[in-house]
């Protein structure tokens, strides 16, 4: 399977040195569930993006300090690639920013959290389960960082997760998008880094609780396999549209 990258961000440099780039982490993660997933990556917040939606199997977007309501040419270029995508129903997955692009391209409404930061380790609530999800969880637990989230859905969505800090926190659309808010690609240890990095933005209690939030274990092996069940699925999904739409 052939997985395209859709970068919007860069770790900073003394995290690259340890953890490595985006690039690594989605590798390591997809791989660790099939060791065939060849990943190609496009440096969108560099402006780069794809010529053809049918070059990959499937498209993946990652996370970003941007906001996709940003007045950047690369995040406007970004929303109309994925509606280039939602057009074809080619499969699309979306972490974190990437979550909340997908909200933002198809009709929904992304805006900073009232109540600031998400820290550290979410439980993801299963509102409902579906094929794909094998084995089935009620819960799961992700590394979370982020001050947006999606606050208005798109027509076209339904909500497969929630957060206490985040209602929207997964959503898939039809049969061939789904967005993430948590970071499956995201070790507690590099988590912990990002939360001492935002110490100063945090009130004097809140740091701890979220530090502390890493002690817990991590569902990012289960939400692995769940990532390569739907593509597959999606996969299915798309050549089932192709044929329709050829007639």
């Amino acid at each position: 399977m052939r997985v395209g990258l859709l970068q919007c961000d860069d770790l900073a440099a003394e995290q690259l040195e340890r953890f490595g780039n985006y690039p690594e982490l989605y590798g390591q993660l997809l791989r660790g569930v099939d060791d065939t997933i060849e990943l190609e990556t496009w440096r969108v917040h560099e402006g780069e993006l794809p010529d053809d939606t049918l070059a990959m199997d499937a498209w993946l977007i990652s996370g970003s300090k941007a906001s996709v309501y940003d007045d950047s040419e690369w995040v406007s270029g970004l929303l109309g690639f994925i509606r280039l995508l939602w057009e074809e129903r080619r499969p699309l997955l979306g972490i974190c920013f990437g979550h909340q692009a997908i909200a933002q391209a198809l009709g929904g409404k992304v805006e900073r959290s009232v109540e600031g930061w998400g820290l550290g380790t979410a439980l993801n609530h299963i509102e409902r389960t579906t094929d794909w999800m094998e084995p089935p969880r009620e819960d799961v637990r992700l590394v979370v960082v982020h001050q947006d989230q999606v606050t208005e859905l798109p027509p076209v969505s339904q909500v497969l997760a929630s957060t206490p800090h985040c209602i929207n926190a997964i959503i898939q659309y039809d049969e061939c998008f789904l967005g993430i808010q948590g970071h499956p690609e995201f070790s507690s240890e590099l988590a912990r880094e990002l939360v001492n990095e935002r110490q100063s933005l945090l009130s004097a209690d809140q740091a701890p609780v979220w530090l502390a939030s890493l002690d817990n274990p991590t569902d990012e092996r289960l939400v692995a396999c769940w990532i390569v069940e739907f593509i597959e699925h999606a996969l299915v999904e798309a050549q089932s549209f192709a044929l329709i739409r050829s007639g």
